[in-house]
């Protein structure tokens, strides 16, 4: 499974991935949400995890634009504190 790290604090990153990567998980780290789009646009993912608070484009906004997409469904954003109105729906479509 390969995912994409979105993380502009380069230790946290760091970490994040060694642990991830301990659990056989492909690991490419993007530093900000500009990178991560790019990144995307050129490696297709079976996860995303993102930061809210990332430079250049925040996570909402890079979660929001990888749906709009129709790429992978990302994880909900990490942060330090996270309100519920904050998070997008990670689910699948209601059935009809």
């Amino acid at each position: 499974m390969r995912i994409l790290l979105v993380e502009d604090e380069p230790s946290a990153a760091r970490m994040l991935a060694k642990g991830l990567r301990e659990q056989a998980y492909a690991v490419d780290i993007a530093g900000d949400g500009a990178r991560a789009l790019y990144e995307m646009s050129i490696t297709d993912y079976d996860a995303v995890v993102l930061d809210v608070m990332l430079p250049l484009q925040d996570g909402l906004s890079v979660c929001r634009q990888i749906r709009q997409a129709g790429s992978v469904v990302p994880a909900p954003p990490k942060a330090r504190t996270v309100m519920p109105s904050m998070l997008l729906p990670v689910t699948l479509p209601a059935p009809e």
